[in-house]
């Protein structure tokens, strides 16, 4: 197993950024996902560790040497492409094993690791099939065998899933997490789908413009966001935009200032509330927030409320759909709305 270091790496097209200053340090058999939405440089990253794009100035170093002046072909990656990448007459064998015909391995050796590869994505009935006769989640297992039979120091995920149907995700996202525990193989893997993410990461990086905004478990992301981005981007969150006193009176736009529990910054802020953390109650009684409801959905096993607090904001209140907490509340119901102190988190504007 590899360790992966990357420090302090730009990237540069003229004086845009398109990743700046990323450092993160990959533990040997972790998985780790970079995270965030179109544009934010987590697949130029991905680019870079794997040598396809060169970055501008930092290192990366598996296992403590510097890779960053090799060529892709001599760094040793396994990557996984979104598209699969197979070549279309080639069988599933075929594929899986022309990594191993361009390094030169022996026909016995090559033809051991292929069977081996097969057995691991339990594929081994079908080696003869091209891939237009499998699935799409045989494809994708396809690719993770072939970047797998080469032995990879690392292995790279760009979009994992992203071109599979929903149905199938969740059932290959599992296999993929449990053969990367299984076997230990460091990867970093490229996605914008927060689901995908926190299933199938130890570590989440979260990126915007380039930039790191947090690393941390699902757990540090969700529960201790340290940006409102994060906040959003993680789960669900209503951010509300206002002005903080210093005397912990927060003013939005509504009828008065919330009464923050503990935060006595000064200046523009912005509070972040998860919907799940909210207490929804009829009747304007007493509670921080008071409104009217908007719409009210029944998911199953959630009721959604969407409640206008102020002439230009609404939130969104989510409770479990039990017995006696199970109706939604129709539009016009006047409300009131409440939540602990841990539940808020109030950053600076900027």
């Amino acid at each position: 197993m590899s360790t992966l270091d990357i420090e302090n790496v730009s990237k540069f097209y003229g004086t845009m950024a398109a990743v700046d200053q990323f450092s993160l340090n990959v533990r040997a058999g972790e998985m780790v996902a970079l995270l965030g939405p179109s544009g934010c440089g987590k697949t130029t990253t991905l680019r870079m560790i794997a040598g396809f794009v060169a970055a501008s100035r930092g290192d990366i170093k598996v296992s403590g040497r510097s890779i960053v002046d090799l060529p892709p072909h001599k760094r040793n990656m396994g990557i996984v492409f979104q598209n699969y990448a197979l070549f279309p007459h080639l069988t599933a064998a075929a594929n899986i094993g022309f990594g191993l015909e361009m390094r030169g391995i022996g026909r016995a050796e090559a033809s051991r690791r292929v069977d081996e590869m097969l057995a691991l994505v339990k594929l081994d009935g079908l080696a003869d099939r091209l891939p237009r006769q499998l699935s799409g989640g045989q494809q994708q297992r396809v690719a993770l065998a072939r970047a797998l039979a080469i032995r990879p120091d690392i292995v790279l995920l760009d979009e994992p899933l992203s071109n599979l149907d929903a149905s199938l995700r969740s059932e290959v996202a599992r296999d993929i997490r449990i053969l990367q525990r299984e076997h230990g193989f460091t990867t970093i893997m490229v996605t914008h789908d927060q689901d995908e993410a926190m299933a199938m990461g130890d570590r989440l990086v979260v990126m915007k413009d380039g930039r790191i905004q947090q690393t941390g478990d699902q757990e540090d992301l969700y529960e201790r966001p340290e940006t409102a981005f994060v906040a959003s981007f993680i789960g669900r969150s209503n951010l509300i935009e206002g002005h903080v006193d210093g005397q912990r009176n927060f003013a939005f736009g509504g009828e008065q200032p919330l009464l923050l529990s503990s935060d006595r910054r000064s200046g523009p802020a912005t509070m972040a509330l998860r919907p799940e953390r909210l207490a929804l109650r009829a009747g304007r009684e007493a509670g921080k927030l008071t409104g009217t409801v908007v719409v009210g959905v029944y998911l199953g096993a959630v009721v959604e409320h969407a409640v206008q607090i102020a002439p230009d904001k609404r939130i969104v209140v989510r409770q479990a759909s039990e017995p006696g907490n199970r109706l939604c509340l129709p539009p016009g119901s006047e409300v009131s709305i409440d939540w602990d102190g841990s539940a808020e988190r109030v950053f600076e504007a900027s």
